[in-house]
């Protein structure tokens, strides 16, 4: 599952989104960071998911990671 994830240019937000892919122990299969632009930190990710309550558990936690935007 290919996801984008949009959010505040913050130390540590990098950090704080890969600990949730490793604590839902998703296999991350390839991972981007963008150059962040006007404070905005664009993360571009692709993701193994087992099943859909593996990938409703994912979104919940990413949405609680702070200054999270957007998550496609």
């Amino acid at each position: 599952r290919r996801m984008k994830l949009e959010m505040g240019y913050r130390e540590g937000a990098l950090r704080d989104v890969t600990k949730v892919l490793s604590d839902t122990k998703v296999s991350i299969e390839q991972f981007e960071q963008l150059p962040a632009q006007d404070g905005v930190l664009k993360i571009q990710f692709v993701v193994g998911l087992d099943n859909d309550s593996q990938k409703g558990l994912l979104y919940s936690r990413l949405q609680k990671v702070r200054g999270v935007h957007s998550i496609e």
